[in-house]
């Protein structure tokens, strides 16, 4: 489902906003040939919930103004994008033990998915380099000679942080001489405007086992290096357990005559 709307040019503003719902799913690889019931439809790694909207503002004339005032606040344009959605699903992880297939580990119930006090989208809940920001507890290997979910199954209220995207821009055309023969024009492009701490997703997967106490390989032993819910290697250079480099920002200048 989605659902548009679109402010048109009046006013000196324009904008368009979108959200999106959705799902879709996959039949998972049958994990017991004589059981057709096994082969459950699993979830597909999308957002569900998407919003978008954008807009662009341009600076009118303002009358109670001088001439030469105007001349300079005028006709800036100031530009917006944003895009908000749910968090991407994190994979379960693989269970140690060998059965027809190779299968995930199964929730244990009643346990939290997340270690305590962890907000997977609020940094300030957990210290990137020393938290198992995922609950091991919550995850047990699958029984021997059982069927358990095959390693494309996901499930919903087990996700990554969520990751906002806002830009934003301003510029502006200074036209002089005889029918705007001369064009100079400015603009800054600003990414991550509000410098927002975006994080990575936590190891799960294949490469991790619950089962296992996470390495603690820096910092004297008191930073994860690799195992099941942690950030790995974020030590090691600036930014490396996040997704964005922090805000930036670009100056375009162009002379046109």
């Amino acid at each position: 489902m989605q659902i548009k709307a679109t402010k048109r040019f009046s006013h000196n503003l324009q904008g368009t906003g979108s959200f999106t719902w959705g799902q879709g799913f996959n039949r998972a690889t049958r994990q017991d040939f004589f059981n057709p019931a096994s082969a459950v439809w699993a979830i597909q790694n999308y957002p569900p919930l998407a919003l978008t909207f954008n807009a662009i503002y341009t600076v009118p004339k303002a009358s109670f103004l001088p001439k030469f005032v105007n001349a300079v606040s005028k006709d800036w344009q100031l530009g917006w994008y944003s895009r908000y959605q749910s968090a991407a699903y994190l994979t379960p992880p693989t269970s140690p033990t060998l059965n027809f297939l190779q299968s995930e580990d199964i929730r244990v119930p009643g346990q939290s998915l997340y270690a305590q006090g962890v907000n997977i989208n609020d940094h300030s809940t957990f210290d990137v380099n020393r938290t198992q920001v995922l609950n091991p507890n919550a995850w047990q290997a699958c029984s021997a000679n059982s069927v358990c979910p095959a390693t494309a199954v996901l499930y919903k209220d087990f996700r990554g942080p969520r990751q906002p995207s806002e830009n934003a821009n301003i510029g502006r055309h200074f036209r002089v001489g005889k029918e705007g023969k001369y064009d100079f024009y400015i603009r800054g492009e600003f990414i991550n405007i509000f410098n927002r701490t975006l994080i990575a997703t936590p190891l799960t997967g294949f490469t991790t086992n619950p089962q296992n106490a996470p390495v603690k390989g820096a910092g004297n032993g008191t930073i994860y290096t690799a195992g099941f819910g942690v950030f790995a290697n974020a030590y090691l250079t600036p930014n490396t357990a996040y997704t964005n480099p922090g805000r930036t920002g670009t100056i375009i200048a162009r002379f046109q005559f």
